[in-house]
């Protein structure tokens, strides 16, 4: 990272530190932590979607896989008075709720990765159909349309966490998972997972499994969304199947393709603002979700590579300007 880019991380991460502070009150910091979880998803859906062009229209019945483990192994594990005290459960069922969601992607990636295109996001709405439909009808295990309420809130030992402090441990597991993206997409691994979006017939003719590379991905992808429903399931203290409807898959795909598909920062910054914008329409409540569908029409339209396409190809374009004007070769 140059010099530059580090300092601009860097005052990010200092003014997300400071928002709670400056801010006041718990709102701002609640949808902060909303926020974080929801660019995780679309994090893992960004390497998924955004860099091996693999299309899913089901990571919100991956959300639902680990929001409904953890909070059905926490509540089980809860009353045990080592894990009351040490709080562990919590933990236990964070990681718990990332490996199921990590093998149903395995179960839907072998047979669905099969097949290509339209006909790949058409077994992810499938799946996550399905998974709703369970959530709904399974009541004795999911509670059914009444959800899982009292989620135990997160703990660290002793320490209940509130939302101010969980925002902080949030936004760490948020950067950590920023962080694993762009050290997975800038390895070896990561090259042959961009080539895939581009040539899947050039990379299988230099020896390389392409299905087996595509299973892996998807399964990455899987367990960061998720990753991001046991956080949820914490952050809530109630879910239900509500909270992972098909048009959740939709947003983080939104989210994706609105920030910028195949960008470091592109789906967080597309999380953030489909997230946030809502928020910000309240006082034209009646035309809310009018202003709110142009604005992503127009921007998609306008913008194809996200905006963070728009901007990087500004940062290029200045940058071939600027060499020229220096006589150096562009």
């Amino acid at each position: 990272m140059r010099g530059g880019q580090a300092w601009l991380a860097a005052l990010a991460i200092v003014g997300l530190a400071a928002m709670p502070l400056v801010t006041g009150g718990t709102y701002y910091t609640y949808l902060g932590i909303i926020v974080f979880i929801y660019g995780i998803v679309a994090i893992g859906l960004n390497i998924l979607s955004g860099y091996a062009g693999q299309i899913s229209l089901g990571h919100a019945a991956f959300m639902a896989m680990g929001a409904y483990t953890t909070a059905l192994l926490t509540k089980a594990l809860a009353p045990l008075p080592f894990f009351a005290h040490s709080g562990l459960h919590i933990w236990l069922g964070v990681i718990c709720g990332t490996v199921v969601a990590a093998l149903f992607g395995v179960v839907l990636a072998v047979p669905a990765l099969r097949v290509r295109g339209p006909y790949l996001a058409m077994v992810t709405i499938a799946f996550g159909w399905v998974v709703w439909k369970i959530l709904q009808e399974w009541v004795a295990v999911t509670g059914g349309d009444l959800g899982l309420a009292s989620v135990p809130k997160p703990q660290i030992y002793t320490l209940r966490l509130e939302t101010q402090g969980f925002y902080y441990v949030v936004l760490a597991l948020f950067l950590a998972a920023f962080a694993l993206q762009s050290r997975l997409i800038g390895s070896p691994f990561g090259m042959r997972v961009r080539a895939v979006k581009h040539s899947e017939i050039a990379l299988a003719s230099v020896g390389i499994d392409v299905y087996r590379l595509k299973v892996i991905v998807f399964v990455i992808s899987a367990a960061f969304a998720g990753f991001g429903g046991t956080l949820f399931a914490h952050q809530q203290n109630y879910i239900s199947p509500d909270n992972f409807q098909f048009f959740s898959s939709v947003f983080f795909l939104l989210a994706v393709l609105f920030g910028g598909a195949g960008t470091l920062l592109g789906p967080v910054i597309g999380a953030g603002i489909l997230m946030l914008l809502p928020e910000m329409l309240h006082d034209f409540d009646k035309y809310r979700l009018i202003i709110y569908a142009s604005l992503i029409l127009l921007t998609l339209y306008y913008l194809p590579n996200g905006l963070m396409g728009f901007v990087l190809r500004k940062g290029k374009a200045a940058a071939r300007g600027e060499a020229q004007r220096s006589g150096e070769p562009v």
